[in-house]
């Protein structure tokens, strides 16, 4: 089947674009009819989706008017389910956008062996607990606890990836095209 799968209507998508859609994105119902909607502030994330199958881009203005930054939006109508992730063959490609997404790589603050304090490296991966399960498995590391995290709007679930050589094995992975190279430029810096 290759890294494309086709969606319920027939339109291919790669697994990168599933990613965004899984990520930043559903199903949506206007009308009686479904179709996928992907919504971000970056507008590379839909902009990728419609290069793939057609479609425009727009500008929501409904974020800004309470107080929340300004959105793009694609309503992909010729997209009516996605497939579920396991079945979506290019994985890498897939955990690449929800990770770009999703994603937080940053230097915490620890002690090494000697008791001296030590910036480390840390991913952390916050999103839908079935979708970071199933990232968990993907990845090429030890699978990690699952951390439920109280927000003031909700609940949230987060992996957390501690170990130095750990994440450059995530990362090496994940690595390929298209991507979010103003992502991953930050992400070299703190690498």
């Amino acid at each position: 089947m290759g890294a494309k799968i086709e969606a319920l209507t027939g339109m291919p998508l790669s697994g990168y674009s599933y990613g965004i859609a899984y990520a930043t994105g559903g199903i949506t119902e206007e009308n009686g009819i479904k179709y996928l909607r992907i919504r971000n502030q970056d507008k590379s994330y839909p902009d990728c989706i419609a290069a793939e199958i057609g479609g425009n881009v727009f500008q929501s203005h409904y974020h800004e008017k309470i107080g929340k930054n300004l959105q793009y939006v694609l309503k992909a109508r010729q997209i009516k389910a996605l497939p579920p992730p396991e079945n979506i063959p290019d994985k890498a490609g897939f955990c690449r956008a929800y990770i770009e997404i999703h994603g937080l790589l940053d230097l915490r603050n620890a002690k090494n062996g000697s008791g001296n304090r030590i910036k480390a490296l840390r991913l952390r991966i916050y999103g839908n607990e079935t979708i970071l399960q199933f990232i968990n498995q993907q990845l090429p590391a030890k699978p990690k606890k699952l951390q439920r995290i109280k927000k003031e709007n909700g609940e949230t679930s987060a992996i957390y990836f501690q170990g130095k050589a750990e994440i450059k094995n995530i990362f090496q992975w994940i690595d390929g095209t298209p991507k979010n190279q103003k992502i991953w430029d930050k992400w070299n810096e703190i690498l």
